[in-house]
């Protein structure tokens, strides 16, 4: 199954439009997209989420 990624420069209506087809049309896509969100969910925690989450994103930037 093929999972479309976005990111800020793919936010364009074509790339966005194609992401949401395939997310309503593919239950395995959804399936994957969901088992992924609740990953990063257990990973960010309940409590400080929003630091954690922008520590993870500055991570991820300097590792390009």
């Amino acid at each position: 199954t093929e999972i479309y990624t976005l990111s800020l420069h793919d936010a364009l209506p074509i790339s966005i439009s194609k992401a949401v087809v395939k997310l309503t049309n593919d239950q395995a896509a959804r399936d994957v997209m969901t088992s992924e969100f609740d990953a990063i969910i257990a990973e960010l925690g309940e409590s400080g989420a929003s630091t954690k989450a922008a520590r993870v994103i500055v991570d991820e930037l300097n590792q390009k």
